[in-house]
Parts: C-alpha cells; sequence; structure tokens
C-alpha cells in the first residue's frame, strides 16, 4: 500500500510540475509578431515607384444593390472603374488564409466611411443606424478627417472565412464629376493585436522567472553555510555557490534597480562587474569539486575536547 502511495504521489507531483512548468514557459514566449500587408496600392509617396508589379492579392471589387452584383474592373494601379452612380457604396471582397496570432484589421480610411463583414456578418461599422446589410447599405462621406486607423478585432477562427468592406464615395464625384467614377479601396493591413504587449510581458517573464530561480537556489545553498556553520563545520563551498547565484542575480537586475537616468553616471559597470564575480566564484566552486579538495573547515564541537588534550599532553611530554 506505502508502495503505490508514494508511486502516485510522485505521479501527481510530476504532473503538477510538467502541467504549470508549460503555462510558465508559455508566458516566456511572446506572441509572433507577423503583419500582412493586403493593400491594393502598397507603395508609399505619391507616385508609382519603379519596377512596382500590380497585385490583386485576391480582392474582389464590386457593387451590389439587392441580389444585383456589379464587379469593377481594375486600372492596374490599385483603383476600380465603372462605379455606376455617384456617391454608390462598393464593397472589397477576399477569402482570408493569412495567419496571425490575435488577429487584428487596420483600416485607412481617413475620409471615407466603412463597414466590415465577415462571412455576412456584420463586425464593424460606421453608422450603426443605417440596415447594416451587404447590398442595402449607402454609406455617407465623413464629415471630418479621421486621424486614427480603424482597428477590427476578428475572431480566432478567421480564416477560410470571407472578408468583406463596404466603402462610401463622395456623392459630389470629387474631381471627375462624371457619372462613372474610379473607386481606391482604402489601406488594408492584418497584424497581430497583442504583438507589442506579448513581447512586454515575455521580457517580464523572461527576466523574473531566472532571477527567481537564482534568488533561490542562493537562499538554499546560504542556509546550507548557516546550518553547517551551527553545526561547527565551515563550508566554504556552499557559501561561495550562494554567492555566484546571488552575483548572478544582481548582474540580471543592475540595469533595473542602478539605472543610468537617475544615478548618472556610475564609476564601474555594476552589471559586468558583478557577472565577473559569479563567473569567478563560480570556477572556485567547480575546481573545489572536481578537486576534492574543501576549503578550509572548523573543527567540530565534539573534537575541540580531544584537540586540547592532545595538545596539553604534547606539552606534558615536553
Amino acid at each position: 500500500m506505502k508502495k503505490w502511495t508514494r508511486l502516485g504521489a510522485a505521479i501527481l507531483t510530476l504532473t503538477l510540475c510538467v502541467v504549470f512548468g508549460g503555462l510558465l514557459l508559455n508566458c516566456m514566449k511572446p506572441m509572433e509578431d507577423r503583419a500582412y500587408d493586403l493593400s491594393l496600392m502598397s507603395w508609399e509617396g505619391e507616385g508609382v515607384p519603379e519596377g512596382w508589379v500590380y497585385d490583386q492579392k485576391g480582392w474582389t471589387v464590386f457593387t451590389q444593390e439587392g441580389d444585383a452584383v456589379t464587379e469593377l474592373a481594375p486600372d492596374g494601379f490599385g483603383g476600380f472603374d465603372r462605379l455606376g452612380e455617384l456617391g454608390q457604396t462598393f464593397y472589397f471582397s477576399r477569402v482570408l488564409s493569412e495567419d496571425a496570432d490575435s488577429p487584428t484589421l487596420r483600416l485607412d480610411a481617413t475620409i471615407s466611411s466603412a463597414a466590415v463583414f465577415l462571412d455576412g456578418a456584420l463586425l464593424y461599422t460606421d453608422c450603426p443606424e443605417l440596415n447594416n446589410r451587404i447590398g442595402d447599405l449607402r454609406l455617407p462621406m465623413l464629415d471630418w478627417y479621421r486621424e486614427e486607423p480603424v482597428l477590427v478585432t476578428l475572431p480566432q477562427n478567421y480564416q477560410g472565412k470571407t472578408l468583406t468592406i463596404a466603402q462610401s464615395t463622395d456623392p459630389s464625384g470629387g474631381e471627375l464629376a462624371e457619372p462613372t467614377v474610379t473607386v481606391w479601396p482604402c489601406a488594408v493591413t492584418l497584424y497581430c493585436g497583442y504583438a507589442y504587449e506579448s513581447a512586454l510581458v515575455a521580457e517580464s517573464f523572461q527576466t523574473a522567472v531566472p532571477a527567481a530561480l537564482a534568488f533561490a537556489a542562493g537562499t538554499l545553498l546560504l542556509a546550507l553555510f548557516l546550518w553547517q556553520a551551527f553545526q561547527g563545520r565551515l563550508a566554504l563551498d556552499a557559501l561561495c555557490g550562494g554567492l555566484t547565484a546571488f552575483f548572478w542575480l544582481a548582474g540580471r537586475l543592475a540595469l533595473t534597480f542602478l539605472p543610468n537616468a537617475h544615478l548618472g553616471p556610475l564609476p564601474v559597470d555594476v552589471s559586468s562587474l558583478a557577472s565577473e564575480l559569479s563567473l569567478t566564484l563560480l570556477l572556485v566552486f567547480l575546481a573545489s569539486q572536481l578537486t576534492g579538495r574543501r576549503p578550509v573547515c572548523w573543527p567540530s564541537r565534539t573534537s575541540w575536547p580531544e584537540t586540547a588534550m592532545k595538545s596539553c599532553g604534547g606539552r606534558m611530554n615536553r
């Protein structure tokens, strides 16, 4: 019975360590900072760069009135012609196959209002008071300049689903006051919405976990040194190991506790000094273990009377 109890306790302990250790290691891994530029005009500046090749990136651009769908013709530079009437809402749609943690859409629609659908379900709209259904939308132009981009969080199971974005057009026709104008879909980017925050959390865990382990190791070794000292033995190898752990910890945290911005330039590099001391003590500790030469120890209390008697006996014989 005791054998099975011990085995069960060992299995339970090992399982708990593996599960919670895995969770801790997972916190040390940041989300992958992937970004996909899905824009049709994927260049910076006003002019088209030399050697640029048009890529429609799977988008289909169309207008829809009820069930009647009219596909617009690309002009080869990111614009689309054959808009039926001024002020008509147009749509651009594609299937999402890109992989991103915490998927987030960024729409750079500065003066146009927009609505976002995923498999026909509304995710975002600038005009919630309208009938937000594909084919029934008549989005107005914004009467202000949008300084911040539109950010839309996608569900985790977004891959394989159809993204549809509705965008308004200028009812005045802009500079081209004609029944048929060219429309320009806004810039679209798919990226990880929490990549920056995840990196900060991961960096914190990557510093905190080794520091906590080093502190625990140093504390245990110094406790062993203290216990042996109370037993009448001064084992310097435990002291050396504890100081190694604490100096390594000091080297990792030196920049946190002694920022140059607060104290000004320091006469020595505390982090490097602590790391060098830690390495030196580690080499001394390993050398003592490999050579078998133990540091000088105090004699135990039980040997003190015997040593004293031998000393007195030697003097009396003289």
